[in-house]
């Protein structure tokens, strides 16, 4: 038999293909534009504001830190689960499945600092501007 044998992608793989290069397009435009807007904030800001940023971007970083406890009870059920079924791990492949989630947990933790960060900042821009509106 011949194992070489590849199907032709259909229009709707193709279009998720391109759908998805779009996407990562747009959200890689967005954060450009979010940290020159974030370098603007730092060279036009005094101490307290830069400080009051610092906190909060420090409390978004525990946040993100103590999402790794699910992660972690997550992976220990998964082990505990294929155990009790009556699969065995070797200890490469109980590193590899540890790799896994731990590279899971990295991209999730860094994808979601970044969002919380980019939301919280335009908050905070946003919530200055109309104090500095209404005092003008």
């Amino acid at each position: 038999m011949n194992d070489n044998i590849e199907m032709p992608k259909t229009n709707k793989e193709e279009n998720i293909i391109e759908e998805s290069k779009e996407m990562v397009k747009k959200d890689v435009k967005t954060f450009k534009i979010f940290f020159k807007d974030v370098k603007e904030y730092l060279t036009s800001r005094n101490t307290n504001e830069l400080g009051e940023l610092v906190w909060r971007l420090v409390l978004i970083a525990l946040v993100v830190i103590a999402l790794y406890v699910p992660f972690q009870l997550f992976r220990d059920l998964g082990i505990n689960i294929l155990i009790s079924v009556g699969i065995n791990f070797s200890d490469k492949t109980l590193n590899m499945y540890n790799s896994i989630f731990n590279i899971m947990y990295s991209i999730f933790g860094i994808v979601l600092f970044f969002v919380l960060c980019k939301d919280r900042f335009y908050k905070i821009v946003k919530n200055q501007e109309e104090i500095k509106q209404k005092q003008n």
